[in-house]
């Protein structure tokens, strides 16, 4: 009881935190505070219960400050499933706890023989019956995550479940799964990652300006994405140049920006200009030139 109140109070803290900075929440919940429970998990039997204040805590302090928004009880069970599935795997202890103690238990089978008969344990034996037991676990457990993301998708409005379905089969997910360090430009604001989940789960951005600043028609998320006045499309392109640039800087050095396009007799191509230009990619010492 003292472990499970002290998972629920870090579980409220972590809530807090997550007002300001929600990606690095979402991170530490997680790759870290979610773990601590599993193992408990795996070595007492019968505790479903137990962990009911913990899922309370989770569903109803900790996802929806994540997310910036209120989250329909059917929801809930997307958010369990892991990333590449749709979802952002915040895995139900209750349901988890059964399922803990039941593969350790498989995975353990002949240790226990051994320590209830008497006899000789060959650890060989011991860690390879645990490897096939935890694979086949593993592999039974893909195929019911697999058939309840396509239950859970076909039950979700027209929209939501073809911007779901177009991340699952494309594999879109891989950003939620990175650890957000500055360092290499991997942290989001609390906007940005709020946003990204909003359109990831088909709902609108909180805050979106009713008129675009640019043409001054209607706004919307396609709208943004579409307009050619209101500036957004050629910030995403110089976006991905700036990061296309920093990689090469890393790979090869030496790049240049926006350089203009020489023709072979070194004479400058009128008003051809690429992103970037990189000397060596293809061949020793060539200059390569590249546009987004």
């Amino acid at each position: 009881t003292k472990q499970k109140n002290e998972w629920v109070n870090g579980v409220e803290k972590l809530a807090g935190a997550a007002e300001k900075y929600p990606q690095a929440t979402y991170a530490a919940f997680i790759k870290s505070l979610q773990c601590e429970w599993i193992y408990l998990q795996r070595v007492v039997p019968n505790c479903d219960e137990e962990y009911e204040p913990l899922k309370s805590v989770i569903r109803c302090s900790l996802i929806p400050v994540v997310l910036g928004r209120e989250v329909l009880q059917r929801e809930f069970d997307l958010l369990e499933l892991p990333v590449r599935l749709g979802g952002m795997a915040f895995r139900d202890p209750v349901k988890t706890a059964a399922e803990n103690y039941q593969v350790s238990k498989s995975a353990t089978a002949l240790l226990q023989n051994s320590i209830i008969t008497g006899r000789n344990l060959d650890v060989y034996d011991h860690m390879d019956f645990v490897r096939k037991e935890l694979e086949n676990a593993k592999n039974f457990r893909c195929l019911q995550e697999d058939a309840q993301s396509e239950a859970l998708l076909e039950e979700l409005p027209c929209k939501q479940r073809a911007v779901l379905s177009r991340i699952v089969q494309g594999k879109a997910s891989g950003w939620l799964s990175v650890m957000p360090k500055a360092v290499d430009g991997f942290d989001l604001s609390a906007q940005q990652f709020r946003d990204r989940l909003s359109i990831r789960y088909g709902k609108e951005p909180v805050g979106l300006p009713k008129e675009c600043d640019g043409c001054d028609q209607d706004f919307s998320i396609q709208h943004g994405l579409d307009c050619k006045k209101g500036g957004l499309v050629k910030k995403g392109h110089d976006q991905l140049r700036d990061q296309c640039i920093a990689l090469s800087n890393l790979a090869w050095g030496g790049v240049q920006r926006e350089p203009l396009v020489k023709e072979a007799t070194g004479r400058v191509k009128k008003e051809l200009r690429a992103d970037f230009s990189v000397r060596g990619v293809w061949e020793e010492q060539r200059v390569a030139y590249f546009d987004n």
